[in-house]
């Protein structure tokens, strides 16, 4: 199985082939009907072939390396350079390595002007599309960075308003964990106060849930340990609690040894 890369890479080259035996395609679609010679196949293979080479050599190395860092002087020269180059691997091959093959070429060599105009005018159309194709691939590649940007921007600020969002809520259900239990407390708190005067047992009960429950919420609880004597007298609370539900039915002895000041224990481990 290939890769996402490797997938996207064979694609690029099955676009570029394409392209290009369409291309030929066109040009000796127009070529063929006016012609008075034969295609030489050979002399039509090494052309294109050349002529590929100048298009990747000036679209993949010349612009990218000297025309995009700005330096205009060193890539004109370079393309000087390149076409002088082309036309004289393009003057050997037509006047010794393409005659072995076959001697009926497409365009002989009649006069050295009449070549020379030739293979500047091919050389340099070619790179003049090879210019056009890397400016296009710049633009491109840019209008696709600039949706990746706005995208990854826009999923920024989704990201940004949940967090909002989340802290929001946060901040609510911290004020709702704080009006809750002061309105519990308040509300036992007043049940206390007027339970004293008709039942000193049931007041009693009111003040030992409170003091329970205020223990079990209590911030603290978050941390990783609570003083000794703070979890006895929770435990404490808890069971007289249970007393004055049950009465003489419950039957329990807790006992307190040693010394527990200045203990920690982990919080509501022993109840």
């Amino acid at each position: 199985m290939y890769s996402k890369i490797e997938n996207r890479y064979y694609r690029n080259i099955a676009i570029h082939a394409s392209v290009w035996l369409a291309y030929i395609l066109y040009e000796l679609a127009i070529i063929l009907p006016i012609s008075i010679n034969a295609v030489n196949y050979w002399e039509t293979a090494f052309l294109y072939v050349l002529y590929a080479l100048l298009f990747y050599f000036n679209s993949e190395l010349l612009l990218p390396k000297l025309f995009k860092p700005r330096r205009y002087i060193l890539y004109a020269l370079s393309v000087i350079v390149t076409l002088i180059v082309y036309t004289g691997v393009r003057f050997l091959a037509k006047k010794y390595v393409i005659p072995w093959f076959d001697a009926d070429l497409r365009y002989p060599l009649n006069t050295y002007n009449e070549f020379l105009a030739e293979a500047i005018w091919r050389g340099g159309y070619f790179m003049i599309l090879a210019f056009g194709y890397w400016i296009a691939r710049n633009l491109v590649q840019a209008e696709r960075s600039k949706k990746l940007l706005e995208q990854k921007n826009l999923e920024d600020v989704k990201r940004m308003h949940e967090l909002e969002n989340s802290y929001r809520e946060a901040e609510i259900a911290s004020l709702r964990n704080q009006i809750n239990p002061h309105f519990l407390f308040n509300t036992l708190y007043f049940f206390y106060d007027q339970s004293r005067n008709y039942s000193e047992e049931l007041s009693e009960g009111i003040m030992l849930l409170s003091k329970t429950m205020r223990y079990s919420i209590k911030d603290h609880l978050a941390n990783s340990k609570v003083m000794l004597d703070d979890e006895i007298e929770h435990i404490q609370n808890f069971i007289a609690i249970n007393r004055l539900r049950f009465g003489e039915r419950l039957q329990l002895k807790f006992e307190v040894k040693g010394n527990t000041r200045f203990r920690m224990i982990a919080p509501l481990v022993l109840i």
